[in-house]
């Protein structure tokens, strides 16, 4: 892309690497004879990350307030332990652990 197609594809304001990307195939799309190997590069970014939903600095979700951790969840625990055939942080599974129990 060059010249006047970038300064079309930019001309309105984007909020996030995910949008420029949204707009990158939308323009790709619209081409006669798109890339489409450079239509799935893009769609596989946006995939592996932009999975998030935006929310205010400092404001936690409903569905996310039951995972807070509190001041000394983990600390001092490091390493690793397999869990479901997998490695996790030793942290994470003593903190899953101790929720557990509180259930």
């Amino acid at each position: 892309m060059r010249g006047r197609e970038a300064r079309t594809l930019m001309d309105k304001p984007l909020s996030s690497i995910c949008s420029v990307y949204v707009e990158l195939i939308e323009h790709e799309l619209e081409k006669h004879t798109p890339d489409m190997d450079a239509v799935h590069k893009f769609l596989k970014h946006i995939k592996e990350n932009c999975g998030s939903v935006p929310f205010a600095k400092g404001e936690t979700p409903e569905h996310l307030k039951p995972y807070l951790l509190e001041k000394g969840d983990g600390e001092g625990l490091t390493g690793t332990v397999v869990y479901k055939g997998k490695p996790i942080p030793r942290t994470a599974y003593e903190i899953a652990r101790k929720r557990k129990k509180s259930e």
